[in-house]
Formats: C-alpha cells, sequence, structure tokens
C-alpha cells in the first residue's frame, strides 16, 4: 500500500487542534513533568521511547471545551527489538537462552513477529519507524502497560501529540484495546510485492540477531552445564558451544573423552582396577553410559 504524504501508510497528516485515539504522544517536558508527580515509574524509566493514546476519538470530541472522557490514556512504547529480545523471546523459545534459541522455535518466532507487525496481536500495536511522525525505530505500543491521565491535561497532550494514525488504524487499534466488538480490516505488509519485502526486512533484522541452535544440541549444553553446577546464562552456553566447534556429543564422543581423560595417551597403562577406578568417577563416561547416545 503506497503512503499519501512523507510517512509511512499507516500514518496520517497530523493534526494539531485535535486529540484522536492511535495519536503518537512524545515525551515532552510538559510530560514529563506531570508523570513525575502521578506515575514516577514512567517518568524514571528510559526504556519507553513515546507514548499512543488509546482513549476512542468519540470520548476524545471536546464540547464546551470538555471532552467526555474523564480519563486519557495512554500506553507506553517501547522499541521492537527490545520487547522481542527481552520478554516475548523467553515466551516462545522452551529451550532457549537469551538469542540462543531452539531451531523448533523457528516457526513460532516468524508467527510471532509477523502477527505482531500486521497488528493481529491483542497485546501490542506496531509503529513504524517514520521521522515524520516522531517514532525514529520500528516500535510496540505496549497496550497492557497503560497510564491514565485527567482529562484536564488534554491540552498538554495535545501539544505533545508529534504522530497520527489513519482512521482505519485508529479503529484497528480499538478493536484492539476491546473498543469495538466487530474485527477491523486493515492493510497487510503483504497487500503488495514492495510491503512485503519490507515486512521480510523487519522480521529479517530481528531474528538475524538469534542463534538458532539443534534441540538436540541446546538440550546437551544445557544438561552439560547442569552437570557441572554451572549457571544456565547465554555467556556460559555460548563458551561452551564455542569450546566444542559446534559438534554434539555422542555416546562414543564422551566415552573417548573419559578414555582421554583417565589414561592420557603416551602414557603408560595404569592396572585395570585402577583404570576402572577412575572411570567410574569420570562424568564424562557415566554419561555416556546413561545417556545411551
Amino acid at each position: 500500500m503506497e503512503s499519501t504524504g512523507p510517512y509511512h501508510w499507516t500514518y496520517s497528516e497530523v493534526d494539531k487542534s485535535a486529540l484522536f485515539q492511535g495519536d503518537v504522544i512524545s515525551k515532552s517536558d510538559g510530560l514529563l513533568k506531570l508523570l513525575k508527580n502521578v506515575h514516577p515509574y514512567f517518568y524514571t524509566s528510559t526504556r519507553y521511547v513515546a507514548f499512543q493514546l488509546i482513549t476512542q476519538s468519540c470520548d476524545l470530541v471536546r464540547r464546551n471545551g470538555k471532552c467526555k472522557a474523564p480519563y486519557l490514556t495512554i500506553a507506553a512504547v517501547r522499541e521492537i527489538v527490545d520487547i522481542f529480545e527481552e520478554k516475548e523471546l523467553r515466551k516462545i523459545s522452551k529451550l532457549g537462552v537469551g538469542q540462543l534459541v531452539e531451531d523448533s522455535a523457528r516457526t513460532r518466532v516468524n508467527n510471532f513477529l509477523t502477527s505482531t507487525i500486521n497488528n493481529n496481536n491483542p497485546n501490542y500495536f506496531f509503529l513504524r519507524g517514520d521521522n515524520n511522525q516522531g517514532i525514529l525505530s520500528d516500535c510496540l505500543a505496549c497496550l497492557r502497560v497503560t497510564v491514565p491521565l485527567r482529562s484536564e491535561h488534554y491540552d498538554l497532550l495535545l501539544e505533545a501529540k508529534v504522530g497520527q494514525l489513519k482512521d482505519v488504524f485508529q479503529a484497528k487499534l480499538g478493536w484492539l484495546v476491546g473498543n469495538n466488538y466487530s474485527r477491523v480490516g486493515t492493510p497487510d505488509w503483504t497487500g503488495s510485492k514492495r510491503d512485503k519485502r519490507k515486512q521480510t526486512e523487519i522480521v529479517e533484522a530481528l531474528t538475524d540477531r538469534i542463534t538458532f541452535l539443534s534441540d538436540s544440541r541446546l538440550k546437551q549444553a544445557i544438561k552439560v552445564l547442569e552437570n557441572e553446577e554451572k549457571e544456565i546464562t547465554a555467556e556460559n552456553l555460548e563458551a561452551y558451544l564455542e569450546s566444542h566447534e559446534g559438534k554434539e556429543l555422542t555416546r562414543r564422543n564422551l566415552f573417548d573423552r573419559a578414555i582421554s581423560a583417565v589414561w592420557p595417551e603416551g602414557t603408560a597403562a595404569p592396572a585395570r582396577s585402577k583404570l576402572l577406578g577412575k572411570l567410574r568417577q569420570n562424568p564424562d563416561f557415566l554419561r555416556s553410559i546413561r545417556d545411551g547416545r
């Protein structure tokens, strides 16, 4: 779908005379001063880059200087890469730690990203990075992380307004936050070859930051760390995987490594009883028997 102005096609020209559902609200000095008094967490937190107004447009219409809504609700906006890596990837991956993810989760990762980018995820609203709309990078409005402000602060929000959605995307946002009861159809990113390519670029930019590993290899690495009583962290997993050059330890690998440890190459053969005693105490030998691979 083509844009009708110097901005992405999900946005419209910014009307600074009124507020509408979906408006992008910047972290202006005035808003930050207000948040410092009423919601200090959002004043001090640096993870949120902006806010999105999610109150219905019909409740924002002012008559005699006042709007119908007693409160104006804004949702916190974060960069999509932060939400994906810090929160959602942990839910999608059953084995993964940090950006190390099992290969069987690849489809789930792709489904989450494409669904979210097309605004079919009830927890988020995707905001395409657009300098003309106050969004410097691809972001998500967190529809479950909201701040209610008294409607007396209407003008303060209007002053901080930097972006505005097209009508159809305002309606889609309304459906997502539960203000409408029928599903709203909006253009998808796959509507044209150009937009489909852009969607692919967004997904690939995020998935390229992930290291996909075979399920068995990741399970094995986690098991090794557990046996060695090491903390299961991305750093420890990466160190283990790097030291083993990407090779999975089979039963034969484990057995050979155990023999090398208790009977180094070039040394005289130990007594049978001594060799067996050392093998019984060697963790690799015990694993080679237990794992049966």
